[in-house]
């Protein structure tokens, strides 16, 4: 996923399993997420942020490119 500084990413999970998503810098960390439940973070500064599923770490990551 792509977006611009100062855009606000939703996180929202649909399965029956929790989930979060933990950043690998440790700029942002959501709970643990129950099915329908969302945590929005604002990402101010350019870069790139690559993260992760705490309880599923081995196969649930991502990357977030900040322009």
């Amino acid at each position: 996923m792509t977006v611009e500084a100062g855009s606000k990413v939703v996180f929202t999970n649909y399965d029956e399993m929790k989930h979060n998503a933990v950043a690998l810098d440790g700029s942002f960390e959501t709970p643990l997420l129950g099915k329908g439940e969302s945590f929005t973070i604002t990402l101010d500064k350019a870069g790139t942020y690559g993260y992760f599923c705490e309880p599923h770490k081995q196969f649930m990551t991502g990357k977030i490119i900040v322009k």
